[in-house]
């Protein structure tokens, strides 16, 4: 191992000392891992997010991020450091550190009729929470608190967070009040039935010293801000939806009517399936993909292997939609004229009318047999 000289020992400590000083004397701008804005908030300012060290970071503090969110968002440091340079700091005079922060917004409980303009129209479910009594609660704005309702705030996050929509929960104000913390108690707010189903119950066990003091239920809907195409006349069953049938809206949905909701696009050209009434949003169980092949429809199945792409004539025998799988005859002929050994029944994949073609996944080797026997012939 090569020994550094003194001289040279010397000066690379001395360098790193520098480095070192120069850091120690920069201002600090230390990301906060997570925020939650305040009621009314409608900028991200560089104060909100981050802990700032020092007259020249502290001198930063009002500098724009972004605008504040409708949802949660996470600004990275990247975007921090772009507004920066917009605002011309001294980054020689800055430490920069962290990773992200993720900001909440500052929207709290708020009744119904205070909500009542921005609020979108609600389907309305057997269970649904009674419209004059309703309280909403932004999950996001309390999830941190230490209470029950906080805790229970956290459980539907967990669950229904993953679908990136928009998210409250309604209950009655009397319901709303029993989440209450008690002063020495320690609560279990716990689920009795699937967080998804329209209205969850919700059993709260209040303990003191271990010992269970009292118990009480509440009903909690937790609703979706859902994009759903709405129809705005009636629509026969059978009919085609034509696009200026429907309108495009959002709407606060239940879970699983949310999971089902069909967007203003998904829903056009497709036929339907039962009677719709105007004014109803579009769910996948009302509608059906156009049917392109029919029982006893004369099809052209495609199938390629390797660089050789056969062509069979067949006969359906079932009807289906385009990407639908389904079965067909084979007529005992391929389009280069050589006759099968005999006919057979195999799956294929519609591609639109009279057309389908045999998927590798879909497709035995006997199926591919079958079809290269006719073209080698």
């Amino acid at each position: 191992m090569q020994r550094l000289s003194t001289p040279i020992l010397t000066a690379h400590i001395f360098l790193l000392t520098c480095a070192g000083s120069a850091s120690l004397l920069a201002d600090t701008v230390a990301l906060k891992s997570a925020t939650r804005l305040a009621p009314g908030t409608t900028t991200i300012r560089l104060a909100d997010i981050a802990t700032l060290q020092g007259p020249h970071a502290q001198a930063m503090g009002d500098v724009k991020i972004s605008d504040a969110p409708a949802s949660p968002v996470e600004i990275r440091l990247e975007t921090v450091r772009e507004a920066l340079v917009t605002a011309q700091a001294n980054f020689a005079k800055l430490d920069l550190s962290g990773r992200a922060c993720m900001v909440r917004p500052g929207a709290t409980v708020v009744s119904a009729a205070q909500n009542a303009k921005i609020e979108e129209p609600i389907v309305t479910a057997r269970t649904a929470i009674p419209e004059p009594t309703r309280t909403i609660i932004d999950p996001y704005a309390v999830c941190d608190d230490p209470t029950p309702i906080g805790v229970c705030a956290q459980l539907f996050i967990a669950k229904l967070g993953s679908r990136n929509l928009p998210l409250q929960l309604e209950c009655t104000a009397e319901d709303f009040a029993k989440f209450a913390p008690r002063a020495g108690n320690s609560v279990d707010v716990l689920p009795r039935n699937v967080l998804e189903d329209e209205v969850v119950e919700i059993e709260l066990v209040f303990r003191k010293g271990g010992q269970v003091l009292a118990r009480d239920h509440a009903r909690i809907a937790p609703k979706l801000l859902t994009p759903v195409g709405v129809t705005l006349v009636p629509i026969a069953r059978g009919t085609k939806i034509a696009q200026d049938e429907i309108k495009p809206e959002t709407r606060w949905l239940g879970p699983k009517a949310s999971a089902s909701a069909l967007t203003w696009n998904s829903a056009s050209g497709r036929v339907a399936r039962v009677n719709i009434a105007a004014g109803v949003s579009m769910s996948a169980a009302q509608v059906k993909d156009e049917v392109v092949i029919h029982k006893n429809d004369k099809v052209t199945v495609r199938r390629e292997v390797g660089l050789i792409a056969i062509e069979l004539d067949a006969v359906a025998i079932e009807e289906g939609a385009v990407g639908d799988l389904i079965k067909l005859r084979a007529t005992g002929k391929s389009q280069r004229g050589a006759r099968l050994a005999k006919a057979a029944e195999f799956a294929a994949e519609i591609t639109g009318p009279g057309t389908a073609t045999l998927r590798a996944a879909s497709s035995s080797p006997k199926q591919t047999a079958l079809m290269t026997q006719g073209a080698n012939r």
